[in-house]
């Protein structure tokens, strides 16, 4: 019965085109149990490639199919209502209102009240991809999946859908993103080194060794993801009036910073196994790919500036550590915990996951906790205002700056003037980031020559003076 599970997973996969998977709900009448019972209940295919035994979370597999058929159609009409019905508090239920959801793996019946955003499609039926996307879902989660929701997720730089599933007596999550040949390979693998090493990652479904290109066109990924809540950006906003727990958040992220650097650089003769080249951090890349696309200048226009950008980078003292490389506020990721006396789920201001290793570099361990600041301050006080005045060093627990802090922030602000995925408030990004760039060289002149400090600004005004975006040099 299972000595196929590996092909027949690989041909679901095969089925799945990311542009299929639209966003919207999924009418449960027309679930994988209905497909099973019809096609018969006993046939050993039913569900292609279900793996018996116990898996790595304790799930038990080896499913009576009559016993478990059953169960789901006596589910059904408690799912409807879970769904589409109006709750007892008067909200609707599934479309548009309340959904239940409980994180995976919890030991406890929890509910979680969920506020789902405005549709944006209906399904009746379900199209190809998606019931072979609930096969691949039954197959590892050893159960009957069917899909209820899918939203596209906003907040990545990648083309991410979260997926709502029903399994049991509750609402589930996986993330699907939009592979890439050549940068998915490397991803799932970090992803599954990261993972067994116990850092609060995506954990790969079907697929963390490749030894060439990836070949399909989405990646599921499960682990940190099935507890997740909503973004980091949006629990922020929730807590635009307690700007301390606004900062708790900065402060818990910065642990878990210092522990994925720890982790990530313990395992590199795992990452260098399974083909991952660790390169040093670059201002060169980081600005070729940032600023020179959104300025549309040339390489010989700029590199005057990348140089001595590079100069500034090579100042740094110290060891350096494998780094996250990309930690903006999306590749952050909120968890759903619950408070044990109360049994009150809510989203967590201690417990946070990271995605997206894509960018994982070598660097000096101030990078990471550069880049992860600015983001969060800008959002923060786009939020809160300039009331909210915490500042980097207090982030870092430290009474001033050293000179590698200096650097990164510096380069940092750099780096994020452009963003060429950005389609809107590109002029007030970049002037958000070329004020504290002045700023931040203003303290570093302290530590480096005055000179070196003024050619440094000299040259972004030079590069920006060609530009569109001339009117930036007004910024003060």
């Amino acid at each position: 019965m299972f000595e196929n599970i590996g092909e027949r997973m690989n041909k679901s996969l095969e089925k799945i085109k990311y542009e299929t998977l639209e966003s919207g709900i999924y009418d449960p009448s027309h679930s994988l149990h209905d497909e099973l019972f019809s096609k018969g209940i006993r046939d050993s295919d039913s569900l292609e490639f279900s793996d018996p035994g116990v898996d790595e979370r304790g799930l038990t597999g080896g499913m009576n199919f009559e016993n478990m058929i059953t169960r789901r159609m006596d589910r059904d009409n408690e799912m409807d209502k879970a769904l589409y019905s109006t709750d007892s508090r008067g909200g609707s239920c599934g479309r548009g209102g309340l959904m239940r959801y409980r994180g995976m793996g919890s030991s406890k019946k929890q509910l979680h009240f969920l506020q789902t955003k405005e549709k944006t499609a209906s399904h009746i039926g379900k199209p190809d991809g998606i019931i072979a996307l609930e096969k691949i879902l039954s197959a590892n989660y050893t159960k009957p999946v069917e899909i209820t929701r899918i939203d596209d997720m906003l907040m990545t730089r990648k083309q991410v859908k979260r997926i709502y599933f029903a399994m049991e007596d509750s609402i589930y999550q996986v993330w699907v993103f939009k592979a890439d040949p050549k940068q998915t390979a490397k991803e799932l693998a970090i992803y599954e080194i990261a993972f067994k090493k116990g850092l609060p990652t995506p954990r790969p479904l079907f697929g963390g060794k490749f030894a060439n290109d990836y070949p399909y066109d989405i990646a599921i990924l499960g682990g940190i993801v099935e507890h997740a809540g909503d973004s980091y950006d949006s629990l922020l906003e929730n807590l635009r009036l307690t700007p301390n727990f606004v900062f708790r958040t900065a402060e818990s992220i910065g642990d878990l910073i210092t522990r994925t650097h720890k982790v990530l650089t313990e395992s590199i003769k795992d990452l260098e196994e399974r083909g991952i080249v660790l390169e040093r951090a670059s201002p060169r890349k980081e600005l070729r790919e940032r600023m020179l696309p959104v300025l549309k200048l040339e390489d010989r226009e700029v590199e005057p500036l990348i140089r001595l950008s590079e100069e500034l980078y090579d100042l740094q003292r110290g060891k350096m550590v494998v780094s996250h490389g990309d930690l903006h506020t999306g590749n952050v990721v909120t968890q759903i915990a619950d408070d044990d006396q109360s049994l009150v789920l809510g989203t967590s201001i201690k417990k946070f996951g990271l995605i997206d290793f894509g960018s994982i570099t070598l660097d000096y361990e101030q990078g990471d906790f550069a880049d992860f600041w600015i983001h969060h301050e800008r959002k923060a006080r786009s939020i809160i205002g300039e009331s909210y005045n915490y500042a980097y060093n207090n982030f870092r627990r430290a009474k001033e700056e050293s000179l590698n802090d200096l650097v990164q922030c510096t380069l940092w602000h750099l780096y994020e003037m452009f963003d060429p995925t950005r389609k809107e408030k590109i002029y007030e990004k970049a002037a958000y980031h070329i004020k504290n760039f002045r700023e931040n060289m203003d303290e570093i002149s302290i530590k480096i020559p005055r000179e070196y400090e003024d050619h440094l600004t000299k040259r972004l005004n030079t590069v920006l003076a060609k530009t569109e975006y001339r009117e930036l040099l007004k910024v003060k």
